[in-house]
């Protein structure tokens, strides 16, 4: 290992590396919920922004002609704001899923596991 390098370690309280603190948890949806509205915020704005009052008006000159499609296409283009706030919408959403399908899935390990417990505390098998 190079200096100044240090491995992963578990919390103090920690039983393991994988600890999940379900305040923490609750926090971190939350913030994530957030930053997903402010994007729909962002979003319903940018969809808005269409139609003839949103066209700009810079003359019949190709000059004008030019920065005009040039505007549109920033807004509207492949690489514009448009399509750039749609593909950030999907990754959000791709990354909530995710998310709550790693949180299912530890609760019903957790549930799981405490019914294992409880079971043999009972005096019953492993």
């Amino acid at each position: 290992m190079a200096t100044g390098q240090t491995t992963a370690q578990p919390a103090k309280n920690a039983s393991g590396f994988w600890d999940i603190d379900p305040e923490k948890l609750h926090g971190f949806a939350m913030a994530v919920t957030s930053a997903r509205f402010g994007l729909a915020a962002v979003q319903s704005r940018v969809e808005r922004m269409q139609g003839d009052g949103y066209t700009p008006k810079l003359g019949t000159s190709p000059v004008g002609q030019q920065l005009a499609k040039k505007f549109d296409d920033r807004l509207n283009g492949a690489n514009g704001l448009r399509g750039l706030l749609s593909e950030a919408m999907r990754r959000m959403d791709q990354f909530i899923e995710s998310a709550e399908k790693a949180r299912d899935s530890y609760r019903d390990v957790d549930d799981s596991a405490r019914g294992d417990i409880q079971r043999h505390d009972r005096g019953g098998q492993w």
